[in-house]
């Protein structure tokens, strides 16, 4: 995908998807494959060298799931469960520190740890049905599928640990069984 066929799929997908983007640009370098960049106006869209091996179901793919989730203010609301995070995790340090001396900080932390993985893990699948829901009509079934194949794929011992550490945000396979009961009703 060249820069002329970048801006006119981004300038489609940003209109399906109801987010203001003014531009795509390619950009070298290292980091997130994709991002969305606001400076004084609209924002625009940056993707690094990595997505052009991609194939293109995939490059519209994760293209249109990053416009939607903006749409929808995903990284507006994982700042707020953070910035929660951080007060609540003061507060029962503090309060464990207080009452029980350094084993409270200790247990105090890591019940938070284990609350905050919860919430954030009921929060991740709703947002992220969210997300699928609203991309389903915009790119269709086919498209949406395969996508999701390609994020579906096994973790090592240390990546599991990260994925649970996060929340345990749904992965590709899991988002392929509610897309394929979405996918029989769509196409009939």
């Amino acid at each position: 995908m060249n820069e002329q066929e970048l801006a006119v799929r981004v300038g489609e997908l940003a209109a399906a998807t109801g987010c203001p983007v003014a531009s795509g640009r390619w950009e070298p370098g290292g980091g997130q494959p994709l991002r969305l960049e606001r400076k004084s106006g609209a924002a625009v869209l940056v993707l690094r060298p990595v997505v052009a091996e991609w194939c293109s179901a995939l490059q519209e793919f994760m293209i249109a799931q990053l416009l939607v989730a903006t749409s929808l203010g995903v990284r507006r609301h994982f700042k707020v469960f953070k910035f929660g995070g951080w007060i609540a995790g003061a507060v029962l340090g503090a309060a464990g520190a207080y009452y029980f001396g350094a084993i409270g900080i200790v247990v105090a932390v890591l019940a938070l740890g284990l609350v905050m993985t919860a919430i954030l893990w009921a929060y991740h699948r709703s947002l992220t049905r969210r997300v699928d829901e609203r991309l389903l009509p915009i790119l269709g079934p086919v498209v949406m599928r395969s996508g999701l194949e390609h994020l579906a794929c096994k973790l090592s011992i240390g990546q599991r640990i990260l994925w649970v550490l996060n929340g345990a945000p749904p992965r590709g396979g899991q988002r392929m069984r509610w897309v394929g009961t979405r996918t029989t009703s769509v196409a009939d």
